[in-house]
């Protein structure tokens, strides 16, 4: 799956999980924008692990500010990057 991909079934998910008025993209921020707290973005962690088929460590969560940093973390689980020998 693509880092695109990625990108557009997160912010579908947020935007279920958490509708309002803001426009969700890659800056957006969880906290001032979203009003989604530490303890909500557990609830993420547990859905984006069901919904992608990976495994985020406890407490990664606590590194995601916005929803970039969320698609970024999960492409590089999906897409690591190659290494040449």
């Amino acid at each position: 799956m693509d880092k695109s991909e990625i990108e557009k079934r997160v912010i579908e998910w947020i935007e279920t999980e958490f509708p309002g008025n803001v426009e969700i993209k890659r800056e957006t921020r969880f906290l001032e924008d979203l009003g989604i707290n530490d303890t909500l973005k557990v609830m993420l962690v547990l859905d984006y692990e069901e919904e992608f088929g990976v495994e985020i460590p406890h407490n990664e969560e606590d590194k995601w500010r916005m929803v970039g940093d969320v698609v970024d973390y999960i492409d590089g689980l999906l897409n690591p990057p190659h290494t040449s020998t």
